[in-house]
């Protein structure tokens, strides 16, 4: 694919010479249009698709965050209802449009949530790759722009494609900026007539509205992508005010349409402070390693200035040829060991995607599978203990949260506080399971889950633990640092007969209330 892409650049390279002797032919150049696409594209999927090739989990497998985001997507593609992953009732407190959509497309193609993802996120991802090679094709030269997508897509590929929905902003996101600078100087620096749609200028000021289009993206993507974009694209914005002062602005439509550009993202970042708590922030704020991903990223943007400074220098010593070549060779000797290198970076990732038991039992690597090959039986027993309804209906109580990752049933606790919803009171919920193991006996559990203030599991699936049932709970370790889990015991004698019934499948029991 990269050889693809360099045809390509060269092919397109040629164009406007030819274009000015009169020799070009009109399909050249769309062919070469459609090897750059084809080959951006290819290259995000060999990259990620090859080493992920004899398995159905994605990069993660069914760790924690992979559990979570698929959770998420299995939600949504068994209803397009707006709902959180774990808790009945309540909307997402986090950016989950991708998700949306991901859950949507897998019910279309009839998979279920989990095993669709690695489909949808590696189709995404290189969608939105041939989406940046067009967009950079109107800003800059198009062997230029083929060059600087090729870069932050590999820079995204290796830091960002775990996490899909952040990927797919993070690889907009430095066109994005340079729009800023180039679309806020055309609107300063042009005058009224300069700003019809007949304009040469025109599209460049036209890019303002599409850039509140992408903040808003980033806002119901991904907050950390947002919280990325703004304060960057912020900075473009004020960097091509302050260059440009000495200008007059003869026309206040590039100052309205540079406000409704800033509008949108600031009504989304205002909607998510209002629905979530002010622990909500913290998503938003980008963390240290994260930080690592966008410097290469924005180093790949700081390309074109970099390569018209370089051009500007080499012309007036009359070496352009030369210093152009070099240039091109150690760029192209460096992107080639980075994406060698690429596989080494996900490695851990994709063996995850190995020694994980996938939803039907199997592990890629054909080692024994671990106990998820038995939900299978525990999702029949729970169809057969419950009257007929929907998953989604099901309160389930389980230790075990990849479970819920794998089945759309709603749970009454997720995985981890890190993962809880701010409006479902984690805590709470916490001391009430621990009421509820102090009761002594099945009656006075029932009547505990009725006053519940929350709506009550109506299904245990527990581990079995010598005369009792083990309930591990995890903690986030940003937040509790001393111990990672803590276990709640819950005796046999709460479930009793007459209240629940008991299958035992594997180390699980099912304890459904009749």
């Amino acid at each position: 694919m990269i050889g693809t892409l360099c045809v390509a650049a060269i092919l397109l390279r040629r164009v406007p010479v030819e274009l000015a002797c009169g020799s070009v032919q009109r399909w050249r150049a769309k062919f070469a249009s459609f090897l750059a696409w084809a080959g951006i594209s290819g290259y995000v999927t060999i990259t990620v698709g090859m080493p992920l090739a004899a398995t159905r989990l994605y990069l993660g497998g069914l760790s924690p965050d992979q559990q979570h985001r698929i959770q998420l997507v299995g939600r949504f593609a068994d209803s397009p209802v707006w709902r959180d992953e774990t808790f009945i009732a309540l909307p997402p407190d986090e950016a989950a449009a991708w998700y949306w959509m991901a859950g949507r497309a897998a019910a279309i193609l009839d998979l279920p949530g989990w095993e669709a993802f690695k489909l949808i996120a590696i189709t995404s991802i290189a969608i939105t790759a041939t989406l940046s090679l067009l967009w950079w094709s109107r800003l800059v030269r198009a062997e230029l722009a083929i060059a600087i997508t090729t870069i932050t897509t590999a820079a995204t590929v290796a830091y960002a494609a775990t996490d899909p929905a952040r990927a797919v902003c993070l690889l907009l996101m430095p066109a994005a900026v340079f729009s800023v600078w180039r679309s806020t100087s055309s609107a300063i620096t042009t005058g009224e007539r300069d700003l019809a749609p007949t304009s040469p200028r025109f599209p460049a000021v036209a890019q303002l509205p599409a850039l509140g289009a992408y903040l808003a993206l980033c806002a119901t993507f991904d907050r950390t992508a947002f919280g990325f974009a703004a304060p960057l694209m912020t900075a473009a914005l004020l960097l091509a005010i302050v260059t440009n002062a000495r200008h007059r602005i003869d026309s206040v439509r590039p100052i309205i349409v540079s406000a409704i550009a800033a509008a949108i993202p600031a009504l989304s970042w205002i909607t998510y402070q209002s629905l979530c708590t002010a622990s909500a922030f913290t998503d938003i704020v980008p963390s240290t390693t994260e930080w690592r991903v966008v410097v290469v990223i924005l180093l790949a943007a700081a390309a074109p200035a970099f390569a018209w400074a370089t051009r500007s220098a080499s012309l007036k010593v009359g070496t352009a040829n030369q210093i152009n070549r070099a240039l091109t060779a150690l760029v192209l000797i460096g992107f080639v060991n980075f994406s060698q290198n690429i596989p080494n970076m996900l490695a851990t990732h994709v063996e995850y995607a190995y020694t994980d038991t996938d939803g039907d039992g199997r592990r890629a690597d054909q080692f024994p599978a671990s106990a998820v090959h038995h939900y299978r039986a525990v999702d029949n027993a729970i169809a057969t203990a419950t009257t007929p309804q929907p998953r989604r209906d099901i309160v389930v109580l389980t230790g075990d949260p990849s479970f819920l990752a794998i089945y759309p049933y709603s749970g009454f606790l997720p995985q981890s506080n890190r993962y809880s919803n701010p409006g479902a009171d984690y805590d709470s919920r916490v001391r009430a399971i621990r009421e509820w193991s102090t009761q002594r006996t099945a009656a006075e559990l029932v009547s505990a889950l009725d006053r519940s203030p929350q709506r009550p599991p109506s299904v245990f699936v527990l581990r079995r633990s010598g005369d009792g049932y083990v309930l591990r709970l995890a903690h986030d370790p940003t937040i509790d640092e001393s111990r990672t889990y803590t276990t709640i015991m819950l005796g046999a004698d709460l479930f009793d007969s007459r209240y629940f019934t008991r299958t035992d499948i594997g180390p699980f029991t099912v304890l459904a209330r009749r």
